[in-house]
Parts: C-alpha cells; structure tokens; sequence
C-alpha cells in the first residue's frame, strides 16, 4: 500500500506541471484578499473558484465585486541566480496568472469569508502601531510592521517569531484543552474551533500543518498513529499542490517539526535543534 501511494504520488507530481492551468472566462472577479505596498494596491480576486493577482492604485475592499477590462499575464521565473521566482512564490499560493488591468469598475459587494478576517483587521486599526502589528501577527497572521523596526527583525534573523505559526496554534490548543477538560465532546468542540480558525485567516501553511497533524492524531488516535506519521500525512496532503514546497513557511515548518519530533522532548533541546537545523536555510534566504 505504501509503494503503491508513493508511485502515484511521485507520478502526480511529474504531470502536475503540465496540466493546463485555469484561465478567467468571464470579466466579473470579487476581491478576496487586500494588501498595501509603496505607492499601489496588491490584490487577490476570485472568479469561482480561481484565484488571480491584481495591482491597481486605486483602493477597494474585501468583497467588492469588480468588473476589469484586462490582459492575462504570466509570472516570471526567476531572472538570475537565487533571485526571488514570481512564478514559484505565486505557484505555491495557487495563483497562476496576474490580470494586467486596462478599466476596472466596482458593480456590487459580495460576502466571502475573508471579510471576516477584513473587519478584524479594520477594528484594530485604532490601536497604537507597535501594538496593532503585534495583534495583527500573532493573531491574525498579518505581518503589518514597518519602518526601523520591521528593519531590524529582518536583520537580526528574528521575522520568524513574530509571526503566526504551528507552535501559536499549539499553544491555542494546550489553552483550549483545559478550558473544555470536563467536556466529553471536548475534541470535537476544539476541532470545530481550530476549523474556524484556520478558515478565517486563509490557509496560511505553518497553521495549516499544525491543524492538519492535531486533525490526524485524533483521527486516527486508536490505531496508535505517532506524532511523525501525521506530520507526514500532512506533508502530503499540502503537497496536492507541489509548488508549495517552494514556499519558505513549507519548508521551515515541516523541517524543524521533523527534526524536533525525532529529537524528543525538552524545551532546551527543542530550542537548540530549531536554531540549528533552520540556520543554514535562513542564511541561504
């Protein structure tokens, strides 16, 4: 059964990337994503079910529905050596094409479940900087810092931390088991909740892996599943789209969770095991 998955698997990658990616078919796309860069506006929008990237200077909200005039343009590889690959980075995010647009029109609004995490994003608007970028990243997993000290995270290698990952959301479940601990349906009531969760900030893929291993263990708790074989269970599951393992968040999580698993507990080895086996990647990116 093992060779079997496995030959398939490796098959499914080999054809993955000849496989004929979704163009739009109509004008009509809903924003379902929004972020802000110098001087423009980097959207998500979806007809459908496909994702596009759009950038326009012209600013609009989650959910609104958008009539673009557009040409279809592809992404780049990368253009010398070790330099960022639009195609890839895009690839692993499920975008396969940017809508270059000639007019867009807003012509209505519609719900999608990004709003959700819209509005949370707008509440917190209001708060002092510093404040609202820590809630932003560790709650919401958008990374809003700027300025001197967004410079600094980067420089001392530290961007890592102040960012949404696996061992946040594992913190959140060590919280949310002693809160239900009297509970008989208390596994039921946090997986709803993690689904929740995870839905509403969008899949990032650190989380995305935490829920996916906490998710299997329970599934799968009477056959005496190790924490190992769910890490590699949703190794393979997030691998339906291969060009994640481009993605850095991919690579990081899964690989100090690896390493971490096998070393065995102790919060001085963990600490040391992820410093490390994530130092030769970090000084490469």
């Amino acid at each position: 059964k093992v060779i079997l998955v496995g030959v398939s698997f490796f098959i499914f990658l080999l054809v993955f990337d000849k496989i004929e990616k979704p163009k739009p078919h109509g004008n009509l796309f809903v924003v379902v994503a929004k972020s802000e860069r110098d001087g423009y506006y980097r959207y998500f929008v979806r007809e459908k079910r496909t994702k596009y990237l759009l950038c326009s200077n012209e600013e609009y909200q989650v959910g609104d529905l958008l009539e673009i005039a557009f040409e279809l343009k592809e992404f780049k590889a990368e253009r010398r050596p070790a330099s960022f690959n639009e195609r890839n980075y895009y690839y692993s995010l499920k975008i396969y094409y940017q809508l270059k647009a000639l007019k867009i029109t807003k012509v209505g609004e519609r719900f999608v479940l990004s709003k959700i995490k819209a509005s949370l994003l707008n509440y917190f608007k209001s708060y002092p900087p510093l404040t609202k970028g820590y809630i932003e990243a560790l709650l919401l997993a958008e990374n809003d810092f700027s300025g001197d000290f967004k410079k600094s995270l980067s420089l001392m290698g530290i961007s890592h931390l102040f960012a949404l990952s696996g061992m946040h959301l594992n913190f959140f479940i060590v919280l949310l088991e002693r809160l239900f601990k009297s509970s008989n349906k208390k596994e039921v009531i946090i997986l709803v909740i993690l689904t929740i969760y995870v839905i509403v900030l969008g899949f990032p893929i650190s989380l995305l892996r935490a829920y996916l291993s906490y998710l299997f263990l329970m599934m799968f708790k009477e056959d005496g599943i190790s924490s190992l074989d769910a890490l590699s269970l949703a190794f393979m599951v997030l691998l339906i789209n291969p060009y994640r393992c481009y993605h850095t968040s991919f690579i990081l999580t899964f690989l100090v969770s690896f390493f971490i698993i096998v070393a065995g507990e102790g919060f001085l080895k963990t600490a040391i095991v992820a410093f490390l086996v994530s130092l030769p990647f970090f000084s490469n990116f």
